[in-house]
C-alpha cells in the first residue's frame, strides 16, 4: 500500500491566532471552532465574532480537516455550512490531489494507529503537543480512492451504532428506574 508524507499531498496550516480569549457576541459574523468544540461540533454552541480582513487568508473550505494540536490530539472534516476560522489550537489540513479524501485523513488521524504515533512523539514532552513539521513528516497509508470511501461508510455506520446503542442504554435504565418505582411505591 502507497504511503506518503502528508506534506506530499495537503497544506498544512496553523488555525488564526486570537490575541486575546475568543467572546462569543450575538451579531457576529463568522464562528470560530476551538479544540473544546470536537467533542460536540454543534454550530450553536461555537462562539460567534465579527469579521475582519485578517481572518480572510483563515477561512475554512469545505473538506478543511482540523486537527487538534495540543492534549487531545483529535480531527474533523469541516463540512462548510457556515463561514468558520478554527483558532490557533489546530492545525488545518487542506488535501490538494485526488489521492487522499479529507474524510479519510480525519478517519486516520482518529485511529488507534495515529494515536501511538503522537504518544511515541510526545513521549520526551510535559505538555502534549505536536509541531507542524511533525505533522507534515507523517507518512499516511493511502489505499485506494474505493477503500477510502468503505472505511469511511464503515465509520459512520460505527458512529451511527454507537449513537444507537446510548440512546438504548439510557431507554433501559429509564424503564429500570420506573420498574423500581412502580414496585416500590406502587
Amino acid at each position: 500500500m502507497l504511503r506518503q508524507k502528508l506534506c506530499d499531498f495537503a497544506e498544512i496550516k496553523s488555525g488564526y491566532t486570537f490575541r486575546e480569549r475568543v467572546v462569543s457576541v450575538e451579531d457576529g459574523d463568522i464562528l470560530v471552532i476551538q479544540p473544546k468544540d470536537l467533542n460536540n461540533p454543534s454550530y450553536s454552541e461555537m462562539a460567534k465574532i465579527p469579521f475582519s480582513k485578517n481572518m480572510s487568508k483563515h477561512l475554512l473550505k469545505k473538506g478543511d480537516v482540523l486537527f487538534s494540536n495540543r492534549g487531545a490530539f483529535s480531527s474533523i472534516v469541516y463540512d462548510g455550512k457556515y463561514p468558520t476560522v478554527g483558532s490557533g489550537g489546530f492545525f488545518i489540513i487542506r488535501v490538494n490531489n485526488k489521492k487522499a479524501l479529507p474524510e479519510y485523513i480525519s478517519l486516520f488521524l482518529n485511529s488507534d494507529m495515529a494515536q501511538k504515533i503522537f504518544l511515541k512523539i510526545q513521549e520526551s514532552m510535559t505538555i502534549p503537543a505536536l509541531t507542524r513539521d511533525q505533522v507534515a513528516g507523517m507518512e499516511i497509508p493511502l489505499p485506494s480512492i474505493t477503500k477510502q470511501e468503505e472505511l469511511i461508510r464503515f465509520e459512520d455506520l460505527q458512529k451511527k451504532e454507537y449513537y444507537l446503542m446510548q440512546n438504548l442504554l439510557s431507554l433501559k435504565k429509564q424503564r429500570f428506574n420506573a420498574i423500581i418505582k412502580g414496585v416500590l411505591y406502587g
